[in-house]
């Protein structure tokens, strides 16, 4: 299964449900599963203070991809990046998640990019 490092706290909001959109400088033509590994470290103390902290190095979840297309600015608000985090948008992809769902979180060694998962 295809699997996708996200820095926390951005991850857990994933997790949670409250991030349903994923911003990456690329583009995707996946639709359908993906596993949210929790990357090793976190973005940054600013956005642990703003949203809370979440496991790390670890599988965290699954979600489904049912859209990718370039970013606009009404993406923000389900990015959860405002215009201080992120001035311009150009270039950037919305990534387009759906139903977040709980997996056994387990150690993993997360890879820039999209990555096959390895089996336990």
């Amino acid at each position: 299964m295809k699997a996708l490092t996200v820095q926390q706290p951005f991850a857990g909001l994933i997790a949670s449900g409250r991030k349903t959109v994923e911003l990456r400088r690329w583009a995707t033509k996946l639709r359908g599963p993906l596993v949210i590994c929790a990357g090793a470290r976190a973005w940054s103390e600013a956005a642990v203070k703003e949203f809370g902290d979440g496991p790390r190095g670890v599988v965290l979840c699954e979600v489904d991809v049912v859209g990718c297309r370039p970013a606009t600015e009404a993406d923000r608000g389900a990015a959860c990046v405002g215009a201080d985090k992120l001035a311009s948008l150009e270039g950037w992809y919305a990534w387009e998640l759906a139903e977040a769902r709980a997996v056994p979180q387990r150690p993993v060694r997360g890879m820039p990019g999209l990555f096959t998962l390895p089996q336990r």
